[in-house]
C-alpha cells in the first residue's frame, strides 16, 4: 500500500442537548441511555502518517498529554485494536494538538479514537487486496473502544440509544455556542455513581423509566432561530456534589446565553446564543471571570 500523510485533521468536540439515563443493568454494569449529540466545529487537530511495516508500530506525540502513557490513550489503543481487527501490519506516525480538555464530557479523546478508525479504514480500502471495513464491522469495533466512540464515526448530529453506540443521524439547526469550563475534572464512573446515589437517596424512581423517544423539536427544526429544549439526567446531580460548578453555568447565564446546560457527565457547560457576535463576545465576559471559554457552532450535518 501506498504511504499517505493527512494533516492538520479536526477531531470534533461534542455537546449532549439531552442526555437520558436509565438504571444501572447489573448483569452488563452499564446504564442505558438515550441522548441528542451533535458535533461542533471546533475540537482536536490531528496529522498521521501511515505505511507499511512487518509488524505494527504506534508512534504517538502529543505535547498536552505526555503524562498519560501511550497505552492508555484511546488512539493508541483504536489502532492497535485496528491491526488486530484487520490482521494487517503497518506503521503509524500520529502527531496530536489537544485542545479539548479532558474530563469535561466533550468527547475529546472518544473523537480522536473515531477519527483513527476512519483513517485506518479508508486507506486499507485503497490497499491491492481492497479490504473493505463495513460500517457495522467499525461501529462495533468503535463500541469496544468507548461509548462515545461510535458517535463520532458519524459526519452530523445523531440520536443515540443503548449504551450511546446506536446512533442514528438526523438533521439540525446549527447554533453558535460557547463551551466554558474550570480546571475541575469529572471521571465518567465517578459521576455514574453519583447520579444513581442522589437517585436512591432522593428516592426518585421516576427517573428510573428511560424515554428513548426522540423530541418533537427535533424533526420540527428548522431555518427559523428556536432555542432547543434542552436535557441531563446528570447536572443536578454534579452540581450537587460539586456545588462550586454551579459558577460556570451562572457566569453563561449571565452572558446572555439564552439557554445553558452542562454537557456528558460533565465538567464543562455550553450556552446557546442567537448571533456569533453575541456568542464572541460572551467568550471574553467568560475568560475575565477566570473561566476557560471557547466559541464554536454545532454542526447540522455531514
Amino acid at each position: 500500500m501506498k504511504s499517505i500523510f493527512i494533516e492538520d485533521l479536526l477531531c470534533p468536540a461534542k455537546l449532549n442537548f439531552i442526555l437520558r439515563v436509565g438504571p444501572n443493568d447489573r448483569r452488563t454494569g452499564y446504564h442505558p441511555v438515550a441522548t441528542l449529540i451533535t458535533p461542533l466545529d471546533w475540537g482536536d487537530r490531528m496529522s498521521i502518517r501511515l505505511g507499511t511495516s512487518k509488524a505494527t508500530k504506534i508512534h504517538l506525540e502529543c505535547r498536552q498529554l505526555r503524562s498519560l502513557p501511550i497505552e492508555q490513550n484511546l488512539i493508541f489503543r483504536a489502532a492497535e485494536a485496528f491491526a488486530k481487527e484487520v490482521g494487517l501490519n503497518f506503521e503509524a506516525r500520529i502527531s496530536l494538538q489537544k485542545r479539548v480538555p479532558m474530563g469535561a464530557g466533550l468527547g475529546g479523546g472518544s473523537s480522536n479514537a473515531a477519527q483513527t478508525l476512519k483513517i485506518l479504514s479508508a486507506w486499507v480500502s485503497q490497499s491491492p487486496s481492497g479490504i473493505l471495513i463495513s460500517k457495522t464491522r467499525l461501529a462495533s469495533l468503535a463500541k469496544r473502544l468507548g461509548a462515545d466512540v461510535a458517535f463520532f464515526l458519524e459526519e452530523g448530529p445523531a440520536w443515540c440509544t443503548g449504551i450511546g453506540e446506536k446512533c442514528r443521524g438526523i438533521r439540525m439547526n446549527s447554533w453558535p455556542v460557547v463551551i466554558a469550563y474550570s480546571t475541575i475534572k469529572v471521571p465518567t464512573s465517578w459521576a455514574y455513581r453519583e447520579l444513581d446515589n442522589f437517585r436512591q437517596k432522593s428516592q426518585r424512581k421516576n427517573l428510573l423509566l428511560l424515554d428513548s423517544r426522540i423530541p418533537k423539536w427535533v424533526s420540527e427544526s428548522s431555518n427559523d432561530f428556536s432555542v432547543p429544549r434542552l436535557e441531563n439526567d446528570f447536572e443536578i446531580p454534579i452540581l450537587h456534589s460539586k456545588p462550586s460548578l454551579l459558577k460556570v453555568k451562572s457566569k453563561l447565564a449571565e452572558s446572555g446565553a439564552l439557554a445553558t446546560q452542562m454537557t456528558g457527565s460533565g465538567s464543562a457547560f455550553f450556552g446557546i446564543y442567537r448571533t456569533d457576535q453575541e456568542a464572541k463576545k460572551a467568550v471574553w465576559f467568560l475568560r475575565a471571570q477566570g473561566l476557560s471559554a471557547v466559541f464554536a457552532r454545532t454542526r447540522n450535518g455531514p
